[in-house]
């Protein structure tokens, strides 16, 4: 964007054009869009070639009627816009601009000006001792107002969780990305102080070790269980109780013979089934 007292010495530059063909016709011609002089002077002031060029026919039309009737034309000039008035401060008593509580105070102008914009009073910002606040920084990200995770009633940020069990901000991120919940997450290890986590359920605390031994499983198994229960929580998980036992493949098929078991026949190491036969004395005629 162009600034604003360029933008109007193109448009003066327009203006004197104009002007021009009122009074000779012959300069009216440096209005059309196919004039690439004209197409820049429109472009560096920010007006369209062909509402220019009709604008300006519209006034030399205008004019020639005016002038057949005898009446002068002129161009209406815009008006010079108001000049601004410069913001003042109240403070102590007094309303001043910021130029004159700069020479009041000492204080640069510009100093002034800054610590406005950025939200201080007239009062600090042209105190010569001035001093900036600090801001709140969570995880290197000033103005942020850190989360509380709450476990087993103590509330901390990430960042104090990982301080408190010895393992650092990425693991602990990238543990809960993959669907941990932040207690499994810093009790996934059972070595240094990540195993001293515990976990309330019904009223009683225990480590992550501690309740896969009073399940009687290992404490590979227990996490096993809060892995596979994607967010199953460790009450979840102590509620299915102790190991499951699998039942062996084929143990009730087959045949199963009813011979007495021996003590041994000498056949071998392991006692041997004796079969009750009995032969009669004489031999069958076929």
């Amino acid at each position: 964007m162009k600034h604003a007292s360029e933008r109007e010495l193109w448009v003066a530059v327009i203006l004197q054009a104009t002007e021009d063909g009122l009074k000779d016709k012959r300069a009216r011609a440096w209005f059309q869009p196919a004039n690439a002089d004209f197409v820049d002077v429109c472009s560096l002031a920010g007006l369209d070639p062909d509402n220019v060029a009709e604008r300006a026919a519209n006034a030399f039309r205008r004019s020639d009627n005016a002038e057949a009737i005898g009446h002068k034309f002129e161009i209406a000039k815009p008006e010079a816009a108001a000049p601004r008035q410069a913001t003042r401060y109240e403070h102590d008593g007094k309303s001043l601009t910021v130029r004159e509580w700069s020479k009041l105070s000492g204080v640069k102008e510009s100093n002034i000006r800054d610590r406005l914009r950025f939200g201080y009073s007239i009062a600090e910002a042209t105190n010569p001792n001035f001093r900036r606040k600090k801001r709140s920084v969570f995880n290197d990200r000033p103005g942020r107002k850190p989360k509380l995770h709450t476990i087993n009633g103590i509330s901390k940020t990430l960042s104090e969780w990982c301080n408190a069990y010895d393992i650092s901000y990425h693991s602990l991120a990238q543990r809960m990305k993959r669907g941990m919940t932040l207690e499994h997450a810093l009790a996934h290890s059972k070595s240094g102080k990540r195993a001293s986590l515990l976990h309330t359920v019904d009223g009683v605390s225990k480590t992550y070790g501690e309740w896969a031994d009073h399940l009687g499983i290992s404490y590979d198994a227990f996490l096993k269980r809060l892995k596979d229960g994607n967010g199953r929580t460790v009450a979840q998980a102590v509620a299915m109780g102790g190991p499951r036992r699998r039942k062996t493949p084929g143990h009730d098929r087959g045949v199963v013979a009813d011979f007495a078991i021996a003590s041994g026949t000498g056949g071998g190491s392991f006692p041997q089934e004796i079969p009750e036969i009995t032969f009669s004395e004489k031999a069958e005629n076929e």
